[in-house]
């Protein structure tokens, strides 16, 4: 039965299969056209921690810090993060990291991609913390200027409903 069904979808007229990430690259191709002004927009796709895959798009000899959108991708071909199906907050209450937090710098990696499309230096200054209100990270967002970098530090909190949580501490 299952060889008859799977006949029966390639003779489907219209139906093409695409590879997961085409779709999502197709997205963020598609939100970074304006910007772009026709220039070339490649397709970006890396394995990353937690079994996704990050894929993004990014405009050919764009500005520094510009021109690049990523989302994360599950095996079951859901997007994660600001540009995403679902949010990053999603995203970890679906990996069950309320209960059992990963490990940081895996954790960080991913918030980089998700939040801020893979472009921002980010490190952790605490471990993750279960909370009652849910998981708590402090980190230092290195914000580029004249000279060295400044720091900022921020608190992220993953609640156990709605959206993350960004306040800047100092």
């Amino acid at each position: 039965m299952r060889g008859k069904w799977l006949l029966l979808l390639l003779l489907v007229p219209g139906l093409v299969w695409a590879a997961p990430s085409a779709r999502h690259f197709e997205k963020l191709k598609s939100m970074l056209a304006a910007e772009a002004k026709g220039g070339e927009i490649k397709k970006l796709e890396q394995p990353g921690p937690a079994d996704v895959t990050i894929v993004g798009a990014a405009i050919e000899h764009a500005y520094p810090g510009t021109g690049v959108l990523r989302v994360l991708v599950d095996r079951s071909d859901v997007s994660y993060g600001k540009n995403g199906d679902k949010t990053f907050a999603d995203f970890v209450r679906g990996m069950k990291w309320l209960d059992s937090p990963p490990p940081v710098d895996d954790f960080v990696r991913l918030l980089n991609d998700a939040q801020y499309d893979g472009i921002v230096a980010l490190e952790a200054v605490s471990p993750l913390r279960k909370t009652a209100n849910g998981l708590e990270l402090r980190f230092e967002h290195l914000v580029p200027g004249p000279g060295n970098p400044t720091p900022t530090t921020w608190e992220l909190v993953i609640p156990k409903k709605g959206d993350l949580v960004l306040k800047r501490v100092k």
